[in-house]
């Protein structure tokens, strides 16, 4: 069991529509972990993608309340993901 998940899951907050997480990664290995950690913890409604510009694409058409955003990607870096997602 990972230290802190029962916290977290005794004192998750009563949202009006669950909330989306988007993980972005250029592992798919990584991504499908993650997936599975976050389903384990109750979270269902996950977004994923190994693309980063795709990733923008996402955040601009459903924006996600939570962002794992891997930092060290081929091409757009999680830093310039980060920049275009701001400036969504």
């Amino acid at each position: 069991m990972i230290a802190g998940i029962e916290h977290i899951q005794s004192s998750t907050r009563v949202w009006p529509r669950p909330p989306r997480i988007l993980v972005v990664d250029d592992e798919e290995l990584t991504i499908r972990l993650l997936c599975r950690v976050l389903g384990a913890a109750g979270y269902d409604s996950i977004m994923m993608t190994t693309d980063a510009l795709e990733a923008v694409s996402i955040v601009r058409r459903t924006p996600p309340d939570l962002v794992v955003l891997d930092l060290h990607m081929p091409g757009f870096d999680g830093f310039e993901v980060l920049q275009e997602m701001q400036n969504a």
